[in-house]
């Protein structure tokens, strides 16, 4: 196995290890060879030479057939991910912070726990997850799917088991309802929070946080830092406070919804909150002076 080393290794020695490795093997390795039967880790690789594929080229070495290039390049992410986390990483860490879409893994190897078992990793479904998470990694693979997905394909092919979401929810529904997903069932008076009426759900602010590139469109600050601060997503805010508009159409449109920081959403709550009448809804508009 790949041992850990303390001090920095020079991208020489890094180089000599690619091509013993190559010599062993008699072919070009692969980021998983190097892992599994290299001297050294993959963390050194990419802080000398950014991928896996610039060590190789480094080496003076040929690269893999192209389709072969694509699932190694996938693998390798998954690894840096492994290896910056210190744990395995989940489908809403490759969305957040990965060089591929989790849509990538799933059409590579037909599903997010197949992807990981191509990588080596243990399944482990852990049921210690917020509910923001796990209604997070919900919306996204029913993204990937096209259509909400039942309990027993989460359980085959989803990011976390049912049991997860039983531990964070009172029900299934309950969990589709956070994710912004539609149910054949639906149970009156479950809603949680503010409602404004049709358009106003969790899909629709995942949504605006994705059309405003996941910052607070008054200061800049990223989702992830959102979380780190606050613990919480990014805000989604009415540009036109909700009471000011009478059709829920209009008052949900992404044209009147804006993301922000918790701080900002104060600072624009207090700017427009006795904002004069105004006969339309306007195109999404710039932060307030």
């Amino acid at each position: 196995m790949a041992a850990n080393v303390a001090e920095p290794i020079s991208r020489t020695d890094l180089i000599e290890e690619v091509h013993r490795l190559a010599e062993e093997l008699e072919s070009t390795p692969t980021a998983r060879d190097m892992k599994g039967r290299g001297r050294y880790s993959l963390t050194p690789y990419y802080r000398a030479f950014e991928s896996w594929n610039g060590a190789l080229e480094a080496a003076g070495l040929d690269l893999n057939h192209r389709y072969d290039i694509r699932r190694e390049a996938l693998l390798e992410d998954l690894d840096r991910l492994h290896e910056d986390l210190g744990r395995v990483p989940t489908r809403m860490d490759v969305t957040h912070r990965g060089k591929f879409s989790a849509t990538a893994y799933y059409s590579e190897f037909d599903s997010w726990n197949g992807a990981l078992r191509e990588a080596g990793f243990e399944i482990h479904m852990s049921k210690n997850h917020s509910q923001d998470d796990l209604a997070d990694a919900l919306a996204t693979f029913a993204d990937e799917r096209g259509y909400t997905p039942t309990r027993e394909e989460m359980a085959v092919d989803g990011p976390y088991s049912p049991q997860a979401y039983y531990s964070a929810f009172e029900s299934w529904h309950d969990a589709l309802e956070a994710a912004g997903l539609s149910s054949r069932y639906s149970r009156p008076g479950s809603r949680k929070g503010r409602d404004y009426g049709d358009g106003w759900n969790e899909a629709k602010k995942r949504k605006i946080r994705k059309l405003d590139n996941y910052q607070c469109q008054h200061c800049g600050m990223t989702q992830e830092r959102h979380r780190e601060e606050f613990g919480e997503r990014l805000h989604v805010h009415h540009i036109i406070p909700a009471n000011d508009v009478n059709d829920a159409v209009n008052r949900n449109a992404s044209t009147n919804l804006v993301s922000l920081c918790r701080i900002h959403h104060k600072v624009w709550e207090a700017v427009h909150g006795h904002a004069p009448e105004k006969q339309s809804i306007p195109d999404r508009c710039s932060p307030p002076d």
